[in-house]
């Protein structure tokens, strides 16, 4: 059977517990597209995060589940600040033959 796939995201209390927070809840910037295939009884789903800010770095949960079974992954996500880096520029394509 097709499963049914969530999107969350892990939160720490200040106790130092677990809590998932589903997705896209009350975040503007977060969107969660879910679709069937790409076969029969099958299911494609992923999160866009635009803008990615700070407070968006921590590890989400893909979650899915029928009725046979459940599956999940986890993957984090990491803001960096690209103030800190050197911008690095490709020369430009010499016009002449």
């Amino acid at each position: 059977p097709t499963p049914v796939i969530t999107w969350r995201k892990v939160m720490q209390s200040p106790e130092g517990t677990q809590a998932l927070e589903e997705l896209p809840g009350d975040h503007v910037n977060i969107a969660v597209q879910v679709r069937g295939g790409p076969s029969d009884h099958e299911a494609t789903a992923w999160i866009l995060i635009n803008p990615l800010r700070k407070e968006d770095e921590g590890v989400y949960q893909c979650h899915a589940a029928n009725m046979v079974g459940e599956a999940e992954s986890h993957s984090t996500v990491t803001v960096l600040d690209l103030s800190k880096y050197r911008s690095f520029r490709f020369p430009a394509p010499d016009d002449r033959m």
